[in-house]
């Protein structure tokens, strides 16, 4: 098993960009973007353990027009699914 360095999700100023889940959890980032023009959506998430390690990803594009709020929502429905 490999661990991440914790300086890695680190910014250069110092903030944290993003935190392992607590031992024994599983974190799912999710992100959306709106193509307006196109009247669709993309979604994106990523799923990591309690050592950073990644576990799976997945990416899909759908039609829709959505706000970044519901856009996002339906990222999580699409990774808990």
């Amino acid at each position: 098993m490999y661990y991440v360095d914790e300086d890695v999700h680190r910014l250069a100023h110092g903030a944290v960009s993003w935190e392992r889940p607590k031992f024994g959890w599983v974190k799912c980032n999710v992100d959306a973007v709106i193509f307006e023009s196109q009247r669709r959506f993309g979604l994106g998430c990523v799923l990591r353990n309690s050592y950073g390690c990644f576990l799976a990803a997945r990416c899909v594009s759908r039609p829709g027009i959505f706000d970044a709020r519901e856009a996002e929502a339906l990222g999580i429905r699409e990774a808990l699914s």
